[in-house]
């Protein structure tokens, strides 16, 4: 049985782009789910837990950095990249300042997306290796107190 490399949530309205999106990130080993709507995914997000986020900005019913914000109300640590066909100084400033790894503009190679989803996914690591590193030097330092 292979292991998936990790678990992956694609957001996009268009149906297109979704499928094919989702198509080439399970050929590489991911295990994706995709939707069309912020308020599909949000619901999902909200009972099973995910490595990252991939999301366009303009989505029907809210924008994917709505999305992305309430994501990180339910699930903190949860990666995020924003794709987007209508890039802003603005929006990339706001996105950044949600914690979002990258910011890919559309059109898009696979191989750039793939190398954001990469550094998204091993920064997590590094920063969930940290943690465990703290906590458990904060053991060892209350048994030798």
């Amino acid at each position: 049985m292979n292991k998936t490399l990790a678990k992956l949530i694609v957001v996009d309205d268009e149906r297109a782009q979704n499928e094919a999106l989702c198509h080439l990130l399970k050929e590489r080993g991911f295990e994706v789910f995709g939707f069309s709507t912020p308020a599909e995914a949000l619901d999902f997000i909200s009972c099973t837990q995910a490595d990252l986020l991939l999301t366009d900005l303009k989505l029907p019913g809210f924008s994917g950095i709505e999305l992305i914000g309430k994501v990180k109300v339910v699930q903190p640590d949860l990666s995020c990249i924003l794709m987007t066909g209508h890039g802003s100084v603005e929006t990339a400033v706001e996105a950044l300042n949600l914690g979002v790894q990258d910011y890919v503009l559309k059109p898009f190679k696979i191989g750039h997306v793939l190398s954001s989803i990469h550094k998204a996914l091993n920064f997590q690591r590094l920063r969930k290796n940290n943690e465990t590193l703290l906590r458990q030097l904060s053991v060892s330092n209350q048994q030798l107190k």
